[in-house]
């Protein structure tokens, strides 16, 4: 049975709503988005660092 995250991968209607990984990471990314909107503007090291881990997850290519 494919999962509606696998179908969201594909590219493939799916619903987000039922799936608890999307859920999950969608709650996670929330969370450094906030953390992310919270740092000083000059803490660049900081901010970068938040970068990296909100995408690393990502493949290389995207």
């Amino acid at each position: 049975m494919t999962t509606e995250k696998e179908k969201m991968l594909k590219g493939e209607l799916y619903d987000a709503n039922n799936d608890k990984s999307l859920i999950k990471e969608r709650a996670e990314c929330k969370q450094l988005c906030f953390q992310y909107n919270n740092i000083s503007p000059e803490k660049i090291a900081d901010r970068k660092e938040l970068i990296k881990k909100s995408s690393a997850k990502q493949k290389a290519n995207f």
